[in-house]
């Protein structure tokens, strides 16, 4: 690559490339993503996306991370609320973001929850603190739980409505601490 033949005020520098002209766009003195004829082809992922781990389920959805990539996370809201999980990226409109299965990206990517084994209620960011209506969280949880079972653990459940439980969902395991709360008149399970 020959010196840039344009600059503007932003920091994007323009190549003049073999097959053309390439925008590299450099942000915060990095190397983030390259362009032609304003067409993003690639993009340059920092080094602290390459680890694949975040500390909450929004830090990874704001993150510039691309599709192919298997990231962790150390919590939904927040690190160690039980919510942890394992994610691929996906492409753009692969599934519907449900806070759980899918989760929309701000890159316009998706996170696809990579599941093994019971199905967390927590990884659909149910809350556990009696206080938060959970109904359509867990509802969530339940509507995907692909392994056919669904794992509820420790914390207090609230329940505004009935949870319609899907012919695929074999079984419920709750932790002993597990409780769930109707606040309705209505059963919790139907």
């Amino acid at each position: 690559i020959d010196n840039p033949v344009f600059t503007n005020s932003t920091g994007n520098y323009t190549f003049d490339i073999e097959d053309g002209f390439y925008d590299i766009v450099i942000n915060e003195g990095f190397l983030s993503e390259v362009k032609i004829e304003n067409q993003q082809i690639a993009t340059v992922v920092p080094v602290d996306a390459i680890t694949g781990h975040y500390d909450t389920l929004q830090d990874a959805i704001s993150s510039p991370i691309i599709v192919g990539q298997i990231i962790t996370t150390a919590g939904y809201h927040t690190v160690n609320d039980g919510g942890a999980g394992q994610y691929i990226v996906v492409g753009p409109n692969t599934g519907t973001d449900d806070g759980g299965s899918y989760l929309d990206m701000a890159n316009g990517n998706q996170l696809e929850l990579i599941v093994d084994g019971p199905v967390n209620v927590k990884v659909y960011g149910v809350f556990s603190d009696g206080i938060t209506d959970t109904t359509s969280l867990m509802q969530a949880a339940f509507n995907n739980g692909i392994s056919g079972t669904i794992y509820i653990p420790d914390g207090d459940y609230y329940i505004d409505g009935v949870i319609v439980i899907p012919e695929n969902i074999t079984s419920v395991n709750a932790s002993k601490n597990a409780k769930l709360v109707q606040h309705s008149n209505n059963p919790i399970f139907y």
